[in-house]
């Protein structure tokens, strides 16, 4: 079918990772597109990985994607400052998902509301 899905910020980042890896993947939806919306370049749905040093990883592997694939599109790192360790702590990498990075990265068109 001829769909358009809008997403809209990054509240609605993984929309174009689940059209990619659960549906275009199985030819559902192969020529639905994805918008995704700007609004807010101030927050970009940052959450550390793991949430709390006492809880393991999350991957995408819990979306269910066997392979994990398509993390490296959302994967940030923390500069070791904004870390809360301060790069005191070994366990504390850094490591997060950008959720409006990776839904710009894997939408097929991204258009912003504002000019600025």
């Amino acid at each position: 079918e001829d769909t358009v899905f809008v997403a809209n910020d990054w509240q609605t980042g993984l929309v174009p990772l689940i059209m990619t890896s659960h549906y275009r993947r199985y030819r559902c939806f192969g020529n639905a597109r994805v918008i995704f919306v700007v609004h807010n370049m101030g927050y970009h749905g940052v959450y550390p990985n793991p949430p709390r040093w006492e809880v393991p990883k999350f991957s995408f592997l819990d979306f269910g994607l066997r392979d994990n694939s398509y993390y490296d599109r959302y994967v940030w790192t923390f500069p070791i400052h904004e870390r809360p360790s301060q790069g005191r702590d070994p366990r504390d990498d850094g490591e997060a998902i950008k959720l409006l990075r990776g839904g710009m990265e894997m939408a097929d068109r991204v258009v912003t509301v504002a000019p600025s």
